[in-house]
């Protein structure tokens, strides 16, 4: 029988005991704590290929009193899921301690289930993904840490229990996918059947996005399998980890529609409890459908600008964005309904409306040059020049890496010119900044007026463009309050080298610079303002709309996929959160609908007049 004890002793016990915990194996100590939970092991599918046939076979632990939890060997989960075989696991009583060798620490107490992670976040890099091991044009050249400490959970707060026997820990294996969680989206999932190896971004798979769509009937069968309900410890324990990420591995919520104070004082339960007891009575709700509309309420509520939503399929009926008004019953969740509706799906709809007057008026003011892929919009991308005022405008939709392309490029040593502009921002910006040299532009602007966000590897290459071959970014990181600034060389000429020839070269874009923003400008199109404003470079247009975490990959228990903001906080120079938008040294004027807010007309903010003559004047002050 696990002991329950939550008190500060609990963490007082857990800090001492990483302290002095040993390198060695100390079983031959005598009376060492025993696990005495009754469990049952199976083993269960692994599935990494489409076709509907187990890769692999993998062990499952069933413990007595969660009967339908997959528990998992926390050594195995990382060496058979993640492809390394340098994690170590010491054991000091009942202190479990897997460390890799960048001295990450994941430290389980089995006794009173607590947990301390050190560095957590490196565990998610995966030993064989092209992000490790390819060629890219970012050369990493210092990483600073500061103001560390170690991140510890109390886990009995949110009924997740560290179980242990003999020389081997244990811990559920969609909790360990959380801390695992890594910005490439990469993830182990267990639908309540069958393990699926989730890879998003396609970095193990050539590019080929292994997600629901990718697996198709054969992930999502258990999930709309209404004959059978959900299991009363599925629902518990789903509910504590949805509770524990969004309480401990979440970053900045100065957006999020439940509210950052409440959040950040009262927690995730606390919320649910005190303000919407009905969506806490829907996410343990053992009937499927409303377990569902439980769901996506709180992710609505969680929803932060563009980072936290829910991966399972927008248009499904059933877990979908729409499930809300035809799971529930219309006159018993009135005031969730109209919740999700107000707080959620308008702003987000307005959002996606006023992202359509911007994108009709560059339509109108700059003939595209479309570039022909499935990542970037060919709409969205372009390139002009204004003769008129000798200034270049570049712009872009997202930040996008075509990695497998940058480890073909360098592995078979291309020419620069067969850099993989089609499908990778970073090679396509690069081209567009010696179109502007050939252009013999004095001006050259970066339009990130319809910019999301995406890829902050991109981001590094084109700051790079801006200031020398040289880029760098800050992050906060909120689980343990650590300042993380990395610094790159870029490489400009793509020789596959980071020296002096790349600072020669990036020299020659001696160009009047400013960066184009708008209120639909987010997360990396929110960053990159930035981190150039402070470089000198102007901003014009209307203030950006913030976004400043990371995203990472995240799970249910029974298999429900969703992404959100994580611990990892992009912040500028001075460590100061930038969630509120970066502010612009020339306004252009934006003017909203008196009959309508959704309709904004922007006749004056593309003013390339203005533009060209703002840039000319201001950098020859």
């Amino acid at each position: 029988m696990k002991i329950r004890k939550i008190a500060l002793v609990t963490l007082l016990v857990s800090v001492s005991l990483l302290a002095s915990c040993n390198n060695g194996n100390t079983n031959s100590q005598k009376n060492l704590y025993k696990d005495e939970e009754k469990y049952e092991d199976k083993e269960t599918d692994v599935y990494q290929t489409s076709d509907a046939t187990p890769s692999s076979k993998y062990n499952l632990r069933f413990y007595e009193k969660t009967p339908h939890v997959p528990y998992v060997d926390v050594q195995d989960f990382f060496k058979t899921f993640f492809s390394h075989d340098d994690y170590t696991l010491t054991r000091d009583d009942y202190i479990y301690v897997l460390k890799n060798n960048r001295d990450s620490v994941i430290q389980m107490d089995s006794k009173y289930n607590v947990l301390t992670l050190k560095y957590a976040h490196e565990f998610s890099d995966h030993k064989q993904s092209i992000q490790t091991t390819g060629l890219s044009f970012l050369k990493v050249t210092d990483v600073t840490i500061s103001g560390y400490a170690d991140k510890i959970i109390p886990l009995d707060n949110y009924g997740i229990d560290i179980h242990s026997e003999d020389d081997k820990a244990y811990m559920p294996l969609s909790f360990l996918s959380l801390v695992a969680g890594g910005s490439w989206l990469y993830n182990i999932i267990y639908n309540g059947k069958d393990i699926y190896v989730y890879d998003r971004q396609g970095l193990l798979s050539d590019g080929v996005s292994r997600d629901i769509t990718y697996y198709g009937d054969a992930y999502t069968s258990s999930l709309t399998d209404y004959s059978t309900p959900r299991y009363q410890d599925v629902a518990e324990y789903t509910y504590g980890q949805l509770c524990c990420t969004f309480d401990h591995f979440r970053g900045y919520t100065s957006q999020l529609v439940f509210g950052d104070n409440n959040l950040l004082t009262i927690g995730t339960n606390g919320i649910l409890e005190e303000y919407y007891p009905n969506i806490k009575s829907l996410l343990l709700s053992l009937d499927k459908k409303e377990y569902y509309a439980g769901y996506n309420l709180l992710l609505a509520g969680m929803f932060d600008g563009g980072h936290t939503l829910t991966l399972m399929g927008s248009e499904d009926p059933d877990y979908g964005l729409n499930c809300i008004s035809n799971n529930l019953d219309t006159e018993k969740y009135a005031s969730e309904i109209d919740f999700y509706t107000h707080k959620f799906i308008e702003p987000l709809i307005l959002l996606q409306t006023r992202g359509l007057f911007y994108g009709a008026q560059k339509a109108s003011i700059f003939p595209y040059v479309p570039q022909v892929s499935p990542n970037i919009d060919p709409k969205l991308n372009y390139y002009y020049f204004d003769e008129s005022t000798k200034t270049a405008y570049v712009g872009f939709d997202n930040f996008n890496v075509d990695e497998n392309a940058w480890n073909e490029f360098y592995k078979n040593k291309k020419d620069p010119s067969q850099a993989p502009v089609e499908t990778d921002t970073y090679a396509y910006i690069r081209s567009c900044f010696y179109q502007a040299l050939d252009d013999r532009a004095e001006n050259l602007v970066l339009d990130l007026t319809t910019n999301g966000g995406g890829s902050s590897s991109a981001l590094l290459g084109i700051m790079g463009l801006f200031n020398k071959g040289k880029s760098y970014m800050g992050m906060n990181n909120t689980q343990n309050r650590s300042r993380t600034t990395e610094y790159c060389d870029v490489d400009i000429n793509l020789d596959g080298k980071w020296d002096n020839l790349d600072v020669e070269e990036a020299s020659k874009f001696d160009f009047n610079f400013g960066v184009m923003t708008s209120r639909i400008s987010f997360s990396c199109g929110n960053l990159l303002p930035s981190l150039l404003k402070e470089l000198g470079i102007k901003i014009i247009g209307e203030r950006s709309s913030g976004g400043s975490c990371s995203i990472v990959l995240n799970s249910t228990c029974d298999g429900l996929v969703f992404a959100h903001s994580s611990e990892l906080c992009l912040s500028n120079a001075n460590g100061e959160n930038i969630d509120s938008g970066i502010p612009v040294d020339l306004q252009l004027k934006v003017v909203q609908d008196e009959t309508n807010p959704a309709i904004i007309h922007l006749d004056e903010f593309y003013d390339l007049p203005a533009i060209g003559n703002y840039l000319s004047t201001v950098y020859s002050e």
